[in-house]
């Protein structure tokens, strides 16, 4: 039998996060490319992370960063 898992990605906002886990999500991605429109800190992605459940996973998108920078997150 298939598993499905639902990443939704590209969250900002507590609010959007705790949304899209309220509605079944299983991971939750954040993006760390500061190129992008979706784009938060370390530090904001903390935050976000700290207020949800223990059960979800999370994600990071990188562009052209080094394994340290990847390691940090």
């Amino acid at each position: 039998m298939l598993i499905v898992k639902v990443k939704i990605c590209g969250l900002t906002n507590y609010r959007d996060a705790a949304a899209a886990v309220d509605l079944g999500a299983d991971l939750l991605g954040f993006n760390f490319y500061s190129g992008s429109p979706r784009f938060v800190t370390l530090e904001q992605a903390a935050q976000i992370i700290n207020k949800l459940p223990a059960f979800i996973h999370v994600a990071g998108v990188f562009v052209n960063a080094s394994l340290d920078q990847i390691k940090e997150a």
